[in-house]
């Protein structure tokens, strides 16, 4: 199970999946925003969630779903009172 041959492809796969990650990620920061990030970044465990269940046949139970459910939701509460903050903002700097 633990080859040479297999730890090296494993140490290979980590590099690159951490530094394209990781780079692809700041990049988004940088053209999206944090906020947005943020709430695509929230919606990743229902995507691992998916494929585990078509790929691997795992079954989450229900406390997980909702879980994940309640988080996005949070996240997503959070974003859009930002976004009225920002939005309210503007306005009373228009109204000026």
């Amino acid at each position: 199970v633990f080859t040479t041959n297999n730890i090296g492809y494993l140490l290979l796969s980590s590099t690159l999946g951490i530094i394209v990650g990781d780079l692809l990620w700041l990049e988004a920061l940088r053209l999206i925003g944090a906020k947005h990030v943020i709430v695509i970044d929230s919606i990743k465990p229902f995507a691992a969630a998916i494929l585990g269940r078509i790929f691997l046949q795992e079954n989450l139970r229900p406390p997980t779903w909702g879980g994940m459910i309640l988080t996005v939701l949070g996240v997503g509460v959070v974003s859009w009172e930002e976004q009225s903050k920002i939005s309210q903002s503007k306005e009373d700097i228009e109204d000026d």
